[in-house]
């Protein structure tokens, strides 16, 4: 079993990982089912539970695996594309203001209506709460409404519509926002760069199984031609490299303001 947590709709997020699901099942001779996690916290319970074996965990998800799970095998980092053509293995998260509702800077905020995704999101939740944090900014008294809309879109969607006056995304996401809708928000602040996802294998596939996901998806390589077909451009993976644990300790350090600003969904 393939998992994913449900940062889009389960429909983009298959289009997404179909190219890497193929190629691992070309390679290895085997049959993956694909499963979006209800939200980002049951997705740990199921690795833990044996009922997913390979999981493309977002990077705070990662983090928080690794530290419930020890045993949790790290396989690679994502590589995506940049916007001069080469490949990055990084992203930010933004935070957005309405244009319509005079949203200029964050001090513009206060008293407003904001949007996060999912307290376990990285770009959705635990880099901007540390943004806002280090400014000075506790989200719980600072806004007059927060809402926890878990994907992505959701948060989009709330802009759009003008349910919220500010939220919380990433760069990718962003750029979508803009080619969908025009320029109807502004960027507030921008975070220092992210990692991108980590692909791991659960404590209880063999070590022998997992080496060989590993090469495959370290001999991944997207061409152009495969990039121009992907229907979700700025979110396709195009290849993969290895990095260190350590690689993750900026996740870490971010998710250590997350736990105090915590609040009732509405």
């Amino acid at each position: 079993v393939f998992g994913v947590p449900p940062w889009r709709k389960p429909e983009a997020l298959y289009e997404i990982h179909k190219p890497i699901i193929e190629a691992l099942e070309q390679q290895l001779g085997i049959k993956l089912v694909f499963h979006v996690s209800s939200d980002y916290e049951s997705l740990i319970h199921k690795v833990q539970s044996e009922l997913v074996d390979i999981v493309a965990f977002s990077p705070n998800l990662y983090v928080q695996a690794k530290q419930r799970i020890p045993l949790l095998r790290y396989l690679a980092t994502v590589n995506k594309r940049s916007k001069q053509g080469g490949l990055v293995d990084n992203y930010y998260s933004v935070i957005l203001g309405l244009k319509s509702r005079n949203i200029d800077v964050l001090a513009d905020l206060k008293g407003k209506r904001f949007a996060f995704t999912d307290y376990q999101s990285t770009s959705g939740y635990v880099y901007p709460n540390m943004v806002l944090m280090q400014q000075g900014i506790d989200p719980k008294t600072f806004f007059s409404d927060i809402f926890m809309l878990k994907k992505h879109g959701k948060v989009l969607e709330a802009l759009v519509q003008e349910k919220v006056e500010g939220g919380a995304t990433s760069n990718e996401l962003l750029q979508e926002l803009r080619e969908n809708h025009g320029d109807i928000v502004n960027v507030l602040s921008q975070t220092k760069p992210i990692p991108y996802d980590a692909y791991a294998t659960a404590p209880h596939v063999d070590p022998v199984l997992a080496a060989r996901i590993q090469q495959v998806l370290l001999n991944i390589r997207l061409s152009d031609a495969d990039y121009q077909r992907a229907r979700f451009k700025k979110n396709q993976p195009m290849a993969f490299s290895l990095k260190s644990d350590a690689f993750y300790d900026s996740i870490r350090e971010a998710a250590n303001f997350s736990i105090s600003s915590q609040r009732e969904i509405k």
